[in-house]
């Protein structure tokens, strides 16, 4: 019963512990690389109220937190730079002020990928429609000494 009452109260207490912690979404850290030629958001959390600026690459965007604790700015586009620049993000409270700096950031093209990982022998099968080359071993798909020709002629 204890244990119930625990699980209970102490996800309550957590956010009360955190609740107007100024930070940026997880997404901006140093050596990251923002989107060229595209307006870029930028976002993280405050106590509500609070006012957030915004400044990277002579740009300067002003918010306030909304009544959730919650900001977001749009930088405008930016073209492709190797210069590295710093993003910071001022927060100005009732009763402090703080300042977050991502350093070394770029603008240029990012690009997310994701997928997942399929066994070699599953993808054979998938190009020549025949489990019996799934059988054979691995040399027959350009792997190891035998040196066998894949689905792509490698």
């Amino acid at each position: 019963m204890k244990f119930a009452l625990y699980l209970v109260f102490v996800p309550f207490l957590m956010t009360a512990a955190f609740a107007g912690e100024f930070r940026l979404g997880s997404l901006f850290q140093d050596y990251m690389v923002m989107q060229r030629d595209m307006s870029v958001p930028v976002w993280g959390e405050a106590s509500p109220g609070d006012k957030i600026t915004v400044e990277f690459a002579g740009q300067i965007k002003a918010t306030e937190a909304d009544a959730n604790g919650r900001w977001q700015v749009n930088l405008d586009p930016m073209p492709a730079s190797f210069e590295s620049r710093v993003l910071k993000v001022a927060v100005i409270g009732d009763s402090s002020a703080k300042t977050l700096e991502c350093s070394d950031v770029l603008v240029g093209e990012v690009w997310i990928c994701s997928g997942q990982s399929v066994p070699v022998k599953r993808r054979w099968d998938h190009f020549t429609g025949s489990e019996s080359a799934a059988k054979g071993p691995l040399k027959k798909m350009g792997r190891g000494t035998g040196g066998g020709q894949g689905p792509n002629g490698v």
